[in-house]
């Protein structure tokens, strides 16, 4: 999440307006601060820039692919440590971890400076790692894990801040670029490489690869990253860090870890739903979430008045239609994507008896094509504003794949029909497309005065593709950077809630669809490891195949119908004649100007929707 601007975004009231109507710029255009004020990185250049990016590009790419390498590992996992239910947890700890720390991260760095920041988060990487890889029990490597993902969050979020900082304006086209490269062989590589380091080796080099990157981005960032002094002292930068709603992130961190913990204990088989203890967390997820939403408003109405701290959610952005509904897709985007990469290649492996490297490989139909759709859906919307298209039919196409999943799974459960790499296919291109659709829609949609006053500059001192300005500009502000925060937490919370709701489904499966054939102390073996499946009869075995495809029927039932919630959220993302990108980088960069205020800018793209809709209106006429 971008939060490198802290003044700009705070004094930018009004940008200088002109005299009249067509009135003369000023005839000093407005000059941003210095950058030691601004932006505590600098521009990069020579050796220092070609050493710096590739390290600040692998940190990213190793936060991205701890997310899913561990997804096609699990089953061995479970059969090592006889606790095969609670190995989705290996994924969960790191997600909520990730969602948690990923908004603090920035705040540090404007304590302690970018540099150091991105060097402490690569050592706690490379710790955790360690300890993961080292782990004698599952209780063990869950902890490590959700460490692991304090070090990947910080990563991810100062990498993405950073980027746009020391990378000179004519780099933009290629950071950007390397960013979308990145970004899918994280996502492709992870699931292939877990599955062949656990299949030829231990899934503790899973964690161990870690090590030598990590260690080579420490060294080698302490020497080659050079910082502004910072213009402020400890002092005003400590005020300005915890200038941060502290209490909006902790109520959103223990609703959804009570929600997440509650659903998952009530789902499994040690205490049920009317239990103390699943009421207990229920209740108490109600609770934070409430107390979050009265917090919230309290603070929008009190920011820039009695207080200066900016709310985790600012109702500005929330009153905007389209950037709301790209926070729900984009939830339920993330949804559908965790199911898949976490359940496929567990029927692979539970039904069809696969390695964990042939699952990992028959995965790769649905990784491929979701690099593929979000990679078309920013090419298409690069050229054109469609963002409405691109996101309703991305959500049919991920409706479509998840009726056609689902259906794959009745019939005979040993055969695997050759049908369903092409529902993966189906799958991926909407998991692709909504996640790349919603960061355009909610960048496109938002108040010039949410650029803040270095983003407007940005617009003119950039010279490349449009789309690039307009990317740089966005990750140059911080309520744009907001945004993006929002948008990752969306998609984080709703994959760990596919993943516990899918663990639920298998848990009630296997206690009403093995009771007839197998005694209670069966089933507990069983859900504890699946190589028990060995010592059962043969009418047992067809069972818990059976068992597994129903439970994959039924997860694949729930991601159709986010899905299908998908396809009515994107529905409200129509707009007649959305305004062009290059409309606004005209706009903006008149704002920059002094020519435009940011009032007149935002009704100025009002305007241009309806003067191109009367002149459609007026040529079918």
């Amino acid at each position: 999440m971008s939060m490198s601007i802290e003044n700009a975004d705070v004094t930018m009231e009004k940008l200088p307006d002109t005299t009249g109507a067509h009135g003369d710029a000023q005839a000093s255009e407005p000059k941003p601060k210095e950058s030691s004020t601004l932006n505590p990185a600098m521009k990069l250049s020579g050796w220092r820039l070609v050493v710096t990016l590739p390290c600040i590009f692998t940190g990213m790419f190793l936060a991205s692919m701890d997310s899913s390498i561990v997804s096609t590992a699990l089953v061995t996992i479970g059969n090592e440590f006889d606790n095969f239910i609670q190995t989705i947890w290996v994924v969960l700890g790191y997600l909520i971890s990730y969602m948690t720390f990923a908004m603090l991260w920035p705040r540090i760095s404007d304590l302690v400076g970018r540099k150091w920041s991105f060097i402490a988060a690569t050592v706690c990487l490379l710790v955790f790692s360690l300890g993961c890889g080292l782990s004698r029990n599952l209780s063990q490597l869950i902890a490590f894990r959700v460490l692991q993902g304090l070090g990947g969050s910080g990563l991810y979020s100062l990498g993405n801040m950073v980027l746009p900082e020391v990378t000179p304006n004519s780099w933009y086209s290629f950071m950007i670029a390397m960013q979308g490269i990145m970004f899918t062989l994280a996502g492709v590589l992870g699931p292939l490489l877990g599955g062949i380091v656990s299949t030829e080796t231990t899934w503790r080099w899973i964690f161990y690869l870690n090590l030598p990157p990590c260690a080579v981005i420490a060294v080698v960032m302490a020497f080659s990253w050079s910082e502004n002094k910072p213009a402020k002292c400890f002092k005003e930068r400590l005020s300005d860090a915890l200038d941060y709603d502290f209490v909006g992130i902790t109520l959103f961190t223990a609703a959804s870890c009570c929600l997440v913990l509650g659903i998952q204990l009530g789902g499994s088989s040690y205490a049920p739903w009317i239990s103390p203890d699943v009421l207990g967390l229920l209740v108490g997820s109600v609770v934070c979430g409430a107390l979050l939403i009265i917090w919230n408003q309290r603070l929008n109405a009190a920011s820039g008045k009695s207080t200066s701290v900016q709310p985790l959610f600012p109702s500005s952005l929330l009153r905007i239609r389209l950037v709301s509904a790209a926070f729900i897709l984009c939830f339920l985007g993330g949804f559908n994507m965790f199911v898949a990469i976490v359940n496929i290649p567990q029927r692979f492996q539970t039904v069809h008896h696969d390695t964990a490297l042939i699952a990992g490989v028959r995965l790769t139909p649905f990784l491929v094509s979701s690099a593929l759709g979000s990679v078309a859906s920013g090419m298409v919307c690069a050229r054109r504003n469609w963002t409405f298209g691109i996101l309703l039919t991305s959500s049919s196409l991920l409706f479509v794949g998840s009726c056609l999943l689902m259906s794959s799974s009745e019939g005979n459960s040993s055969a695997i029909s050759p049908a369903i790499y092409v529902y993966q296919v189906l799958y991926g291109l909407g998991t692709g497309g909504i996640l790349s659709g919603t960061a355009y829609v909610s960048g496109l949609n938002s108040s010039y005065r949410d650029y803040g006053k270095l983003g407007l500059h940005r617009i003119r001192e950039s010279e490349r593709n449009i789309v690039c300005q307009l990317l740089t500009t966005l990750r140059l502000s911080r309520k744009i950077g907001l945004q993006s925060g929002i948008l990752s937490q969306a998609r984080i919370f709703g994959g760990c809630l596919g993943l516990v709701l899918s663990t639920v489904v298998l848990n009630e499966t296997f206690r009403t669809g093995l009771g007839s054939v197998m005694s209670v102390d069966q089933v507990d073996r069983l859900r504890q490891s699946l190589d028990y499946s060995r010592f059962l009869s043969p009418e047992q075995q067809a069972a818990v195949s059976a068992a597994f495809v129903t439970a994959f029927a039924w997860q694949f039932r729930m991601a159709a119908c986010a899905a299908g919630l998908g396809m009515l959220a994107a529905c409200t993302c129509w707009t007649r004649h959305p305004v062009s990108l290059q409309k606004r980088l005209e706009i903006g960069e008149m704002i920059a100007k002094g020519q435009m205020s940011v009032e007149e800018g935002d009704a100025a793209v009002r305007n241009d929707s309806r003067q191109r809709a009367k002149a459609i209106k007026g040529a079918s006429v």
